[in-house]
């Protein structure tokens, strides 16, 4: 027998993963079946058979049965060595290498050395080989030479150490720590936890017999060369650190390096890299003696990363008074708060060096001169911190004096009488309204009216110049179509284009038929799930919203009324993607004189898009009629009576949406729709608020779930999110909250168009609901400051229409606060542009309820003192009956100095001096008495 079905039975263990059973049919093999076995597995390898399920646990014991079934039955350690799955070095490293130790010496090192001796075409999967061979190169005794093979799997070793030592590595998904087994005398295995044992990155290193050796083939000269892909793994920074301690590069020669390349200001990313090089070069007062003028360029406009690293060092290093004073400057111009605390302690030694004129803070700090001090400390009192503007007043008193300053602050660490910032009476509510909607410009008709709006598309993408497209495509087919269809045929030969839904649509489908149509609209509906099933039916238009599923398929339709019809029904009158009731009206009076009949999905796009309407001008449609295409003798379906009803019945209700902080929303395709990062707050979107004016039956070929909601029906996977938003804008303008619950799925799924799509929910005409200030409140809480800028601009906006809602961002931003999704420092920072543009009662209410929430924890929130900031900057403008903070007297009367205490007594003085100020008569109209000039 030629043993396949040995090969057989062995492929079925692999697939379960079955390690219990591999052990129990491996003992009952013959040596006559091992024999034939290695044979044929020498020969054509080890075959894998699917079976049912999956997961990394399934893979993870698939990789190990079939680790073990090689090194159990190869004959040769070369052949081992060729058959190996080395991703499972990475899983149970201690049985693989006491299998080979059971194969005895002369195999192991055949094993080793041929393991080692040619490079992959895949680096990464060289990881498992130095797990594996490193300890049992120790215990053999083996010297291999230093081949592609090796350094390859060093490398490739050395790189994922790193990453595990800084806790950033992941293997299939499972953070990693740098654990190595080790051969002890006796023969046992051991896995050395070495974090555990309090050993650095360098002594780790030093335990590799080969590092000396492998390590100078990959130094190069520059060492920190910017390469595309995979970083070399002497720019590593704990590498790099580890081979200048062995002598093996130059320390000052790495040092100059990276300095030289900061000097040049690279890109951010750049920039932390080389902070954490120096960091772990354990850059010193010594390196920066005499490049002093360099390190304030690099300070200046480097990366906050950059200055955290090189300040400590240059302050030690001896500064002249001259560029003490430069450093100040920029030091304090900059946001760092740690930078700015560090360079307040050394001005503060200083300070009490330059007038105590102790010997012992000589030895420590060197003697300033007095004016230098001064002009160093003045650039501090210019700041927005109250903390380090009190703390350098008192510095600039003790040099003026030369007396010790009170530890409490001058003033028992609060604001005295007018300390206040500026009194902006109008500040509370003084939003300009908004700007009217601009018309929706439309191209014309004609040939070249129609390439010019297909450029235009081209150009600049966007629902607003495909609906203009397709406007012009509509009028310009019935006396152009060969025209048309020549340029379309030109682009094909010339260039793909890919702009936009209506283009690719008009371009691969110019040629469309009934039965085309048809078909389209039958697949869309079995894509999305009914309301009583929990899955689509089909794999087709999968990623497809119920509102890109309109767009889609009322696209169809278009093309099949372009030369039946003088226009479309739904193209937007406004930029804000409204039809108002005269141009629909206009439009609909159109179709009655040509006689023309409407589209189905045509209708009720226009209608979804029409802007409110008094039910009393429902009597202006009447006259005429503007029967269906495909229904043309259903006087019900006739679009004036359903425009009429429309109307008449209040249009589009609003929608429905509140916040859901707890368990997840129940979702048919196993995602959380509006659940960002994986946190608990979610807003739940349940679909029209009331019965539709019209039966949604009247649509039979739109999306079942049209109206459902997000929360309910609406579920679907996709990986284009960035199109949902604009697309749900485009489709119910006046429904925000929708087009918001897609900003937030976008926004969880870490899309780059997220500042882009929240200028879309602004845009909309609906009030703002809890989506809506959901959305806002990530928007002003991200990390980007351009992506912080546009939530601004998104709420000025919104509030400039009047569907701002200050209590929805109250409780947008206590929910987020709750499940810590919130940047308490962010969020106040942008709030207060908010506040600038005279935006303040949008959001104190929410400033307000977030510093209570953070103070009332024991342990005091990072950026709690820049709530508190805000507040005390502009609670001079708050009405009297919204000043109060609860909880802020409580907070102001703890023990200690911290930047948050010290905010609270200010901001307690400040709104006791306005309640002073009000019980007393005004010293000028409109100004409180306790205001500041």
């Amino acid at each position: 027998m030629d043993g396949q079905w040995l090969v057989d039975e062995l492929a079925d263990l692999v697939a379960r993963g079955d390690g219990a059973a591999f052990d129990t049919w491996l003992a009952a093999l013959s040596s006559d079946e091992r024999v034939r076995l290695a044979v044929v597995l020498d020969a054509s390898g080890m075959p894998r058979r699917q079976v049912g399920g999956y997961g990394r646990d399934l893979y993870n014991r698939q990789d190990l049965v079939e680790a073990r079934a090689v090194l159990e039955l190869a004959e040769t350690g070369r052949s081992a060595a060729k058959r190996l799955p080395w991703d499972a070095a990475e899983i149970d490293p201690v049985v693989l290498l006491a299998m080979i130790d059971s194969r005895g010496q002369e195999w192991a090192e055949e094993f080793v050395l041929a393991a080692l001796a040619a490079p992959s075409r895949f680096p990464w999967q060289r990881l498992g080989v130095t797990v594996l061979c490193l300890p049992l190169l120790a215990r053999l005794g083996v010297r291999p030479p230093v081949t592609a093979g090796l350094i390859q799997a060093w490398s490739a070793y050395y790189s994922a150490a790193a990453a595990k030592w800084d806790g950033t590595f992941e293997f299939r998904g499972t953070p990693k720590r740098l654990t190595q087994p080790w051969f002890m005398e006796d023969g046992n295995i051991v896995v050395r936890d070495y974090r555990a044992e309090g050993l650095d990155f360098t002594a780790v290193c030093q335990l590799d017999p080969l590092f000396h050796d492998v390590a100078p083939h990959w130094v190069t000269r520059p060492l920190l060369e910017p390469t595309e892909g995979l970083r070399p793994v002497i720019q590593l920074p704990l590498v790099l650190a580890a081979l200048a301690d062995g002598a093996l590069v130059p320390r000052e020669e790495a040092v100059d390096e990276a300095l030289t390349r900061l000097a040049a200001i690279p890109r951010p990313a750049e920039q932390q890299h080389l902070a954490k090089i120096l960091r772990a070069l354990q850059i010193g007062p010594t390196d920066l003696a005499d490049r002093h003028a360099l390190a304030l360029s690099i300070i200046s406009a480097g990366h906050g990363s950059v200055s955290a690293v090189l300040l400590g060092p240059l302050l030690e290093s001896r500064l002249a008074d001259e560029d003490l004073e430069e450093l100040a400057l920029v030091v304090f111009a900059r946001k760092e708060k740690k930078q700015r605390t560090q360079l307040m302690s050394y001005l503060a030694r200083a300070a009490k060096a330059a007038t105590a004129e102790q010997t012992a803070a000589r030895s420590v700090t060197p003697v300033h001169d007095r004016q230098a001090l001064v002009t160093a400390l003045g650039a501090a009192t210019e700041l927005d911190d109250l903390r380090v503007r009190q703390r350098a007043a008192e510095l600039l008193d003790l040099l003026e004096e030369g007396v010790p300053p009170n530890p409490q602050g001058s003033a028992g660490g609060q604001l005295g009488p007018g300390s206040l910032e500026v009194y902006v009476p109008d500040l509370w509510n003084s939003l300009p309204p908004a700007a009217p909607v601009a018309r929706q410009p439309l191209f014309g008709s004609g040939i070249e009216a129609f390439t010019a709006a297909f450029s235009a598309v081209e150009a600049r993408p966007g629902n607003a110049g495909e609906e203009a497209l397709l406007a012009c495509y509509v009028a310009s087919v019935p006396r152009h179509r060969r025209e048309i269809g020549k340029f379309f045929a030109s682009l094909r030969r010339e260039r793909a284009f890919d702009a936009g839904l209506v283009s690719r649509a008009l371009l691969d489908r110019f040629r469309w038929s009934q039965t085309d149509h048809e078909q389209l609209v039958r697949e869309l509906r079995e894509t999305l799930p009914q309301p009583h099933e929990q899955r689509s039916r089909s794999s087709r238009w999968t990623g497809l919203t119920p509102v890109g599923a309109l767009l889609v398929a009322r696209l169809s339709e278009a093309q099949l009324l372009a030369r039946h019809v003088p226009c479309l029904l739904s193209t937007p009158s406004l930029e804000n993607g409204v039809v108002t009731f005269e141009d629909l009206l206009g439009r609909l009076r159109v179709y009655g004189s040509a006689r023309a009949r409407h589209g189905e999905l045509d209708l009720l796009l226009a209608l979804l898009r029409l802007e409110p309407v008094p039910p009393a001008r429902a009597a202006e449609l009447t006259g005429f009629a503007v029967p269906r295409a495909n229904a043309p003798r259903d006087t019900r379906l006739d679009a004036v009576a359903l425009a009429r009803a429309w109307v008449s019945g209040g249009g589009l209700p609003p929608l429905r949406s509140e916040f859901w902080v707890g368990p997840p929303v129940p979702d048919p395709y196993g995602r959380n729709m509006g659940r960002i990062q994986g946190t608990p707050t979610v807003v739940r979107v349940s679909g029209p608020a009331a019965a539709l004016p019209v039966h949604p039956s009247y649509f039979p070929s739109a999306p079942p779930t049209l109206f459902l909601g997000v929360g309910e029906s609406e579920r679907h996977v996709s990986t284009t999110w960035n199109l949902t938003a604009e697309l749900a804008a485009s489709v119910v303008p006046s429904w925000r909250d929708l087009t918001a619950s897609y900003w937030l799925e976008s926004h969880r799924a870490h899309s780059k168009d997220g500042p882009r799509l929240l200028g879309e929910v602004a845009r909309c005409t609906g009030p703002g609901g809890p989506a809506t200030h959901l959305a806002l409140a990530h928007g002003l809480s991200a990390p980007a400051p351009d992506s912080r800028q546009c939530a601004v601009d998104a709420a000025l906006e919104i509030a400039g229409q009047g569907a701002f809602s200050a209590p929805h961002l109250r409780e947008a931003t206590l929910a987020m606060q709750q499940t810590g999704e919130l940047t308490r420092g962010r969020f106040a920072g942008a709030c207060e542009q908010i506040a600038l543009a005279g935006g303040l009662g949008a959001v104190w209410p929410a400033l307000s309820a977030l510093a209570t929430a953070l103070m009332a924890e024991p342990k005091v929130p990072t950026g709690t003192a820049d709530v508190l900031a805000v507040l005390r900057r502009h609670c001079a403008a708050v009405p009297t009956d919204h000043r109060c903070v609860e909880g802020l007297e409580a907070f102001a009367e703890r023990r200690g100095s911290s930047k948050a205490l010290t905010e609270a007594r200010a901001l307690h003085a400040a709104l006791a001096d306005l309640a002073l100020a009000d019980a007393a008569p005004r010293t000028a109209r409109g100004v409180p008495s306790g205001a500041g000039s």
